[in-house]
């Protein structure tokens, strides 16, 4: 009898360690791979897979089943979905509690553009948990809320290719993030180079199509990187 009890409270113990949260639309290959690698690095899930149905299985004594439900949700939608003018504007639509947010990219962006966001992202911003899902056209990130509030207004800004203000980070007083956009024709990789090697700004990276400039930096740096940007705009 002791050790059919304690048989159970095992059992029960480790049923509680996993979860399986039912998706409603089916996935490609691709979509599943991107699914499972989103889970991965956002949440930090070591114990995930897919199986048919299709259904997510999570698991591990640190999984954030909270979390991974509210995910899973956010990306089980049909090919061909769009988000609505809310969620794209309204960040609390796409938001878990702070911590994890999605969010939705132009709807004709190339795939060249979607790496080359990634790049700003993790070059310039720093960020470490983020992850792109195609189908969606759509990055899901998991940070600090000042660096979702970050990601919000630089996304915003780029898509609307123009000229920025300074965006103040958070939370060093003089840390601020600025959005250069160029002419077409400008050649990106020598101007990169220039304000790498002559300006020493480290936190910059462009964008091809259109061209523009995401330079992080003091309002010293963004001061010179202007001086070589605007007479380029």
């Amino acid at each position: 009898m002791r050790l059919t009890a304690l048989f159970l409270v095992v059992a029960a113990s480790l049923g509680a360690e996993e979860r399986v949260f039912p998706m409603a639309n089916a996935l490609t290959p691709e979509s599943t791979q991107e699914i499972l690698t989103i889970l991965r690095t956002t949440l930090q899930l070591r114990d995930v897979s897919m199986e048919p149905g299709p259904k997510v299985r999570v698991g591990g004594p640190d999984a954030d089943f909270g979390a991974s439900e509210w995910l899973v949700h956010q990306l089980d939608h049909p090919v061909g979905w769009q988000p609505s003018e809310q969620e794209v504007k309204n960040p609390a639509t796409r938001d878990y509690h702070g911590a994890v947010r999605v969010y939705y990219l132009p709807a004709d962006i190339s795939v060249q553009s979607i790496q080359e966001t990634l790049t700003i992202l993790r070059t310039v911003l720093d960020v470490k948990k983020v992850f792109h899902y195609t189908q969606q056209k759509a990055l899901v990130v998991a940070d600090s809320q000042p660096q979702l509030e970050a990601i919000d207004w630089l996304l915003g800004a780029m898509a609307e290719n123009v000229p920025s203000a300074p965006y103040k980070l958070q939370p060093k007083p003089d840390d601020n993030l600025k959005v250069f956009t160029l002419a077409p024709g400008a050649q990106v990789g020598v101007i990169l180079t220039d304000l790498r090697s002559r300006l020493r700004i480290q936190k910059v990276f462009p964008k091809t199509n259109p061209v523009m400039f995401v330079v992080r930096g003091k309002a010293a740096e963004l001061d010179a990187a202007e001086k070589v940007l605007g007479p380029l705009k």
